[in-house]
């Protein structure tokens, strides 16, 4: 899947802006839906590697290595 395709996922996927403290017109709106979908996918890939690790010290390490590749 391109990088096209996975927005095009993304956006279409039911989304809760029930939360979202900024009107609809705003560019901070967006920001916030932005924020919230990236939160969710960093969340699922830190839930993956600890899934994939053979321990909690493995798995901890791999995530502070993902913010420095």
């Amino acid at each position: 899947m391109n990088e096209q395709e996975e927005f095009e996922a993304w956006w279409d996927q039911d989304c809760d802006t029930s939360e979202n403290p900024y009107s609809q017109h705003s560019m901070m709106y967006w920001a916030w839906e932005a924020w919230k979908a990236g939160r969710k996918a960093e969340r699922e890939a830190c839930a993956v590697t600890a899934f994939n690790s053979k321990t909690y010290l493995e798995a901890a390490a791999a995530i502070r290595k993902r913010g420095q590749e």
